[in-house]
């Protein structure tokens, strides 16, 4: 559940945040709504290509994978919030939008994985928690930008991201560590003088 809960937050600083991109693309670049729309756009291809390229990155970089989406969400935002030049910002969109995409479907994974039996439920909470986050998330943007201005909701985002790559990273190790001991309990236990290899096999 812990996991879940880290989704409101994802939804917080993406949904909360993304909502005021075109805001701010309009006041760096004053451009009409149709090229702010077009550059917007590339957050949805960071999305695509992401959902490509996530698995093999997972498996490669295994608990370290929240961290680089944390830390390409930290670099994306900070960069939306503290440049001018159009090709920055577009860069940093589509690093958003890559970001937002390893977070969402490691964490809802991972989550479900743990509750097998109420995978649907899972699924349920976890867009129920992304989906409040955003809303509260753009309330509070809104009383930001007022007061300080659009680009420092994108700092403060940035900094949020991050800690919910590092926060999430550890929470999945945790959880990776319970689910080898639990294995290596009740697999290698009914053989005699068997060793626990890795969490994950049972070697005589």
């Amino acid at each position: 559940m812990r996991l879940v809960f880290t989704i409101f937050f994802v939804g917080f600083s993406v949904f909360g945040t993304f909502t005021y991109s075109g805001t701010l693309l309009q006041e760096i670049t004053c451009s009409n709504l149709l090229v702010v729309g077009l550059i917007l756009s590339l957050f949805g291809l960071g999305t695509v290509f992401g959902g490509r390229i996530a698995p093999k990155l997972k498996k490669h970089l295994k608990n370290k994978f929240l961290i680089l989406a944390g830390s390409l969400g930290f670099s994306s935002l900070l960069t939306l919030g503290t440049v001018n030049q159009l090709f920055l910002l577009c860069l940093s969109l589509f690093g958003f939008g890559l970001a937002f995409i390893f977070m969402q479907s490691t964490l809802i994974s991972t989550a479900q994985e743990k509750l097998p039996k109420l995978r649907g439920t899972t699924m349920s909470l976890a867009s129920f928690n992304m989906f409040v986050g955003g809303a509260i998330g753009t309330s509070i943007n809104g009383y930001i930008m007022k007061s300080y201005g659009t680009a420092q909701i994108f700092i403060n985002a940035s900094f949020i991201m991050l800690i919910i790559g590092i926060v999430s990273a550890v929470f999945i190790a945790d959880f990776d560590r319970r689910k080898q001991q639990n294995f290596c309990k009740t697999s290698c236990k009914p053989w005699e003088n068997s060793i626990c290899y890795h969490g994950s096999e049972c070697v005589l």
